[in-house]
């Protein structure tokens, strides 16, 4: 069977951010204009810029956040494939790849320069001559009405610049907006109210939404419209109506400066939005959102909304005076902002892996309007690599790195980036073909730890588990051996080791053969098996397929009297005795059950003693997380059994690892969390302090990162549960990111050995599972599934109770201090 691995291939254009200080209104017109300029320029972030937190970022005076951290998790939010300065050294602190940095001089240049050095971004230019030639240049049935606006005045250049674009005026880059009047004859409109309440009542086309032809955008809002008051010459309000409109749909800029005479067209598009939300049984009614800018003060805005906006329907406005904090982490309990998906083009195929090297090849996506030669940054090609079948071991998910995308490097493609939306690549002509060797998860983590100085390799128990799981052909066909019963069988066939002396005096491991199981003995085992489990059906035929166990035949030595077990192609008339050593003639004058009869032995890896050295529990976890995430819901890398070599000189040993990513579709997917595993057998008390200890240490240098305790028992042993009920509750603690620093996900012969579901093998335990998942939808998310799993396993409170708990003390302590301090005086 030949390996293959879906591939989806997306067109859009480059997405750069842009660094500005709130208050610098020349460099902020200049962005303006650029973008103007770019395919798809009105969907580029605008990142506000400041050393310090302005009093003004948050109206209520409670910054919770560093100005490192507010720009940082917009970077996080946006994921832009290249961030641009504003002024240089802007990016410097926020440490960010030189590769990945530009100054705003880098994006539109001369003509003539555009083949002496590198640019970016794709000129609009090309999308002009290309929609001339195909529409414009005859004569329209339906007269369309694109637009220029000009600004009144000085002081809505600005303003008109954010909301319909405008062009640079530097004579280099006077081509363009020539291009755009020989080409289209725009509609000149000077801008007053009248003007601006006609635009927004009608369907006219600016220079911004031209420059996004040939783009579908799907954006993750609500249906519910938004009018932003903002002041006109405050950039503030510029750069949160920007961001805003970047990110929902239906989002309108009211000037207060006009509020009065756009006071009626305001009313008027209440009204006409307040209307039952389609699809909805609920009779939940569409609102309008007034969003009140952050250069006003509450009281200013409640002046301006009861003397201008109010209006006598009911519920059908919602003041919103804080600005939306989208760059914050999506949570799934609630409905959270996400950014818009932009595709141009699409297409989905499957590539054929080929050689030892995992070699794929594909073609790539060109916007069908540019000229096959110009810059080396034009547009981008989003890949994903999707292999939910598991039946290889190829890796698909690695952490985000649009900061520094220095690994992975699977081609000479430079900066391939990889994002929440898959691999992110630049290709340079059209007609482009990539050639990519993917690595395996094992090599990828040890690539992945080499780059932070770290020295991984794989441990000889580790090359067990991936030798189990290949040998079934994947981690879906573990399905073949997830049972109690069927591993414990397998241990009880495997080869015995004992240590005998050498002449040195040492010790040395040698293994004797294991138990053979008689065909009519192998069958009624199994058939007990599914008796007492009715939704599977273990056969013979599976481990057999699996290359669990080979058929054989068991012979009597007539010189010794032991048996002696051969497979079939070992099988001959002339037999040599495992034990005694001699030879002896096949017993074919009497092949009765006396002397011969047929019998299964284990195979391959299953022939290591003690449950496979570990490796069944190892196996059985990594799949967990295939049912755990089920077809649709996402992926993940993974490897088996890795020895750490830290540059301090300690060295610990992870039995198995991931990067674990849930998907969202038809969005960006969630963030791969870093996940790390100890796992058990059946052993009494098997956890022990030093685990504790050694995982504690490496959550200690990948603070937020998951660890996994697994096990093929049915419940820990108190003192299992005391050690690791520490470790969990030491992990429940917030670190500098707002998350828990180390959850703690237990997992147990429920979770090792489910059919199919999660969810109704906790239904069918019944009791304290089955109410736990009742009223949780989200399991795939570790951190639903930490809180659940200690509060079944390790007795634990649920997070959300042990976190007021928490506060509740703290106040406490809180008020106490106070009275002492009262009493004092």
């Amino acid at each position: 069977m030949i390996d293959q691995i879906d591939v989806s291939i997306r067109l859009r254009p480059i997405r750069f951010a842009f660094l500005v200080r709130p208050t610098d209104s020349i460099k902020l017109q200049r962005i303006f204009e650029v973008n103007t300029c770019l395919w798809g320029g009105m969907y580029n972030p605008i990142i506000p810029y400041f050393k310090k937190v302005p009093n003004w970022w948050d109206r209520n005076s409670k910054n919770f956040y560093s100005a490192r951290k507010i720009i940082d998790y917009h970077l996080d939010f946006f994921e832009p494939d290249f961030v641009v300065e504003s002024e240089k050294g802007m990016a410097e602190c926020l440490e960010i790849g030189k590769d990945v940095t530009l100054h705003l001089d880098d994006i539109l240049m001369p003509p003539s320069d555009r083949w002496s050095r590198e640019a970016f971004g794709l000129n609009v230019f090309e999308l002009y001559k290309y929609l001339y030639q195909k529409e414009f240049r005859f004569v329209q049935r339906h007269q369309h009405r694109i637009i220029n606006v000009i600004p009144k005045n000085k002081t809505f250049r600005k303003f008109c610049s954010c909301i319909f674009g405008s062009f640079p005026n530097q004579g280099h880059l006077s081509y363009i907006e020539k291009g755009f009047r020989n080409a289209f004859a725009p509609e000149d409109i000077l801008l007053n109210p009248e003007q601006l309440s006609s635009l927004y009542g009608s369907h006219f086309i600016s220079a911004f939404k031209i420059g996004c032809e040939k783009i579908e955008v799907h954006h993750s809002d609500l249906p519910f419209p938004t009018l932003f008051l903002l002041n006109i010459s405050d950039s503030r309000d510029l750069i949160d109506f920007w961001n805003l409109r970047v990110i929902e749909k239906n989002v309108l800029a009211i000037p207060i400066q006009w509020v009065a005479q756009l006071s009626h067209f305001c009313k008027n598009f209440i009204l006409r939005n307040h209307r039952p939300l389609p699809d909805n049984p609920h009779g939940v009614m569409i609102h309008t959102i007034i969003q009140m800018p952050r250069s006003i003060s509450n009281e200013e805005g409640q002046k301006i909304y009861d003397k201008y906006l109010k209006i006598k329907q009911k519920d059908a406005v919602v003041i919103r005076y804080w600005y939306p904090s989208f760059w914050r982490a999506p949570s799934d309990s609630v409905w959270s902002h996400l950014r818009p998906t932009l595709t141009s083009s699409i297409k989905r195929d499957k590539s054929e892996i080929t050689g030892a090297k995992n070699s794929i090849s594909f073609a790539t996506l060109h916007p069908d309007f540019v000229q096959d030669y110009s810059n080396h940054y034009r547009w981008v090609n989003v890949v994903e690599l999707e292999n939910k079948i598991f039946n290889n071991d190829i890796a698909t998910v690695f952490p985000n790195n649009f900061r520094d995308p220095s690994f992975p490097h699977f081609s000479r493609s430079k900066n391939i980036l990889t994002t929440t939306e898959g691999f992110v690549l630049f290709p340079q002509y059209r007609e482009f073909r990539e050639y990519w060797q993917l690595f395996n998860g094992t090599t990828a983590f040890i690539k992945w730890f080499e780059r932070k100085n770290i020295k991984a390799e794989i441990s000889p128990s580790g090359k067990i588990a991936l030798q189990v799981v290949k040998t079934l052909g994947g981690l879906n066909n573990l399905a073949a051996i997830a049972h109690p019963k069927i591993i414990r069988l397998l241990n009880k066939m495997a080869h015995k080791q004992i240590m005998i002396p050498t002449n040195d005096g040492g010790n040395q491991p040698k293994y004797y053969h294991g138990t053979t199981v008689q065909f009519s003995d192998l069958k009624k085992s199994l058939h007990e098996i599914n008796e007492s489990d009715l939704l599977r059906n273990f056969s013979i035929d599976g481990l057999i397929s699996g290359n669990v166990i080979r058929l054989g035949l068991e012979v009597k030595c007539i010189n010794c009297e032991q048996w002696n077990w051969y497979s079939i192609d070992e099988t001959n008339y002339d037999l040599k005795c495992e034990n005694c050593l001699n030879n002896f003639a096949f017993p074919s004058h009497q092949p009765s059950n006396r002397r011969v009869r047929w019998a299964y032995r284990v195979i391959g890896p299953f022939i290591n003693p003690d449950y496979a050295g570990g490796a069944y529990s190892v196996a059985l976890s990594v799949r967990f997380f295939t049912l755990l995430l089920g077809f649709h819901q996402g992926q993940f890398t993974w490897s088996t059994s890795l020895n750490l070599s830290f540059k301090t000189g300690e060295i610990s040993e992870v039995d198995f690892i991931l990067w674990y990513q849930r998907e969202r579709p038809f969005y960006c997917n969630h963030k791969p969390v870093l996940v790390f595993g100890e796992s058990k057998s059946f052993g009494k008390d098997s956890f022990n302090i030093h685990d504790i200890k050694r995982l504690k240490s490496i959550a200690k240098k990948f603070s937020g990162s998951v660890f996994v305790f697994s096990t093929m028992k049915e419940n820990l042993s108190k003192k299992e549960q005391k050690l690791i009920r520490s470790f969990a509750l030491w992990g429940r603690e917030y670190n500098d990111f707002e998350e828990s620093r180390a959850p703690v996900i237990v997992l147990t012969a429920a979770e090792l050995f489910v059919h199919h579901d999660i969810s109704i093998e906790w239904e069918q335990i019944g009791g304290k599972h089955a109410s736990l998942i009742e009223s949780e939808l989200s399991i795939e998310n570790l951190r639903v599934l930490s809180n659940l799993t200690q509060q079944l396993y390790l007795d634990l409170p649920s997070f959300e109770k042990w976190l007021e708990d928490r506060l509740k003390k703290k106040a406490k302590k809180e008020k106490e201090k106070q009275q002492i301090v009262i009493d004092s005086h």
